[in-house]
């Protein structure tokens, strides 16, 4: 964090002397410029020493030094343009991010994808991300995305990790925590799994089988019980061909004979049914292993309650909220507009720049009429969904939109 800290600092001060503040001096007076980066040289420090007496106090019940959030994708921007802002947040709270990303048949990664290749050069080389590639088989690439998180702990990266000592954590692209000891388990005291907001999806049913919906957003564990409770093997790793057919054995190879909806909570099916079978299988170590957190009462920040731009002036969010759950599809710009107050406050000035100019660079290169086209989400046609986002007559609201897209 400390070393983080000096260099942004030195950021700061190469920005200082190529640019040497022309423009401001252009529009403001030398003492309003001299006050305004005074201020910024006061509060960034405080900024960081917050941050870092967070994490320290964080540090003494848990593993956050050995914690990885395990967050999932395809190619399609609407959800892949989310990740560098959650990952920048999860890295000020100190926790690491592996990324799953999810390719269709005939998709590769290569330069020519150039908003693709600007994303990515972004998360691996700036923030440090680790990338794992899979491919879909027969699931479709969207439930397969979210549902190899589950299988994160059966890659060959994972291989190298401290099975005992890591923790796996998954996550939503648009969710973000306010408090990571409702996320992670605390290790030091023999637990090995969290279960966070249960209660939270009621229940499902299979083969006569009643079980709680486990809700993706958060499951931590250890990488040795991700691999005891999904059905891992311990000694050697898994491939997409291998996690294709698992999910499909379990659901009698009948996935793709299910409507869209079904398919949607395909990953929370899949680990709600394995936690279920570890649990009856193992209930005296399930009772001593397992955290469970019920978040009813406590508010969060929800998209379909988002308070409007300048209520977030004076607003103190994580005093106000537990947590928040945004509106994904930031490539429109009504949607990073109104998401944008909620990001000024949990990062910095600079990290909005430059999240800020990547999105700019990243939808030169991104056709995003053909994106929203074929995209289907749950709740889109929801009433306050159309209503938060303006959604008659987005695209033309959007100005990337209005310029021609160059592949």
């Amino acid at each position: 964090m400390v070393d983080e800290y000096k260099s942004l600092l030195n950021e700061r001060e190469e920005s200082k002397n190529s640019v040497k503040y022309t423009s401001c001096y252009q529009r403001f007076s030398k003492p309003f410029v001299k006050l305004v980066i005074l201020l910024s040289a006061i509060a960034m420090p405080i900024f960081f020493t917050v941050c870092y007496l967070r994490h320290e106090e964080w540090a003494k019940i848990l593993p956050v030094d050995d914690t990885w959030v395990v967050l999932s994708s395809d190619l399609n921007m609407y959800y892949l343009l989310h990740v560098p802002v959650v990952t920048m947040y999860w890295r000020n709270l100190g926790v690491k991010t592996l990324l799953l990303i999810t390719l269709k048949e005939g998709e590769e990664v290569d330069d020519d994808n150039r908003g693709l290749h600007t994303l990515l050069e972004f998360v691996e080389g700036y923030m440090g991300v680790k990338v794992i590639y899979l491919r879909n088989q027969t699931i479709p690439a969207g439930q397969f995305a979210q549902t190899v998180r589950s299988f994160a702990a059966g890659t060959e990266f994972a291989h190298t990790l401290d099975p005992d000592k890591t923790v796996f954590v998954t996550s939503d692209v648009d969710f973000f925590p306010s408090n990571l000891t409702l996320h992670i388990p605390k290790t030091h005291r023999g637990k090995e799994i969290m279960l966070y907001d249960v209660g939270c999806c009621g229940f499902l049913h299979w083969h006569g089988e009643l079980y709680p919906m486990y809700i993706m957003i958060t499951v931590g564990m250890t990488v040795r019980k991700w691999r005891d409770v999904i059905g891992l093997p311990h000694d050697r790793p898994v491939d997409s061909k291998f996690i294709d057919t698992y999910v499909n054995k379990t659901f009698d190879n009948s996935i793709n004979e299910r409507n869209e909806f079904w398919r949607w909570f395909l990953d929370q099916r899949f680990f709600s049914l394995k936690m279920k079978h570890w649990k009856d299988e193992h209930e005296a170590l399930f009772n001593k292993t397992v955290e469970t957190v019920d978040r009813k009462g406590q508010p969060r920040l929800e998209r379909f309650q988002w308070p409007e731009k300048e209520e977030f002036k004076n607003m103190d969010v994580w005093k106000r909220y537990e947590s928040a759950h945004i509106a994904p599809g930031i490539i429109l710009d009504p949607v990073w507009e109104t998401n944008l107050p909620f990001y000024e406050k949990i990062l910095r000035p600079e990290q909005i720049r430059k999240l800020t100019q990547l999105r700019k660079d990243v939808l030169k290169f991104t056709d995003v009429k053909q994106i929203m086209a074929n995209h289907y989400h749950p709740e889109k046609d929801d009433g306050y969904w159309q209503r938060t986002f303006h959604m008659k007559g987005m695209f033309n609201h959007s100005d990337h939109l209005n310029n021609a897209f160059k592949p």
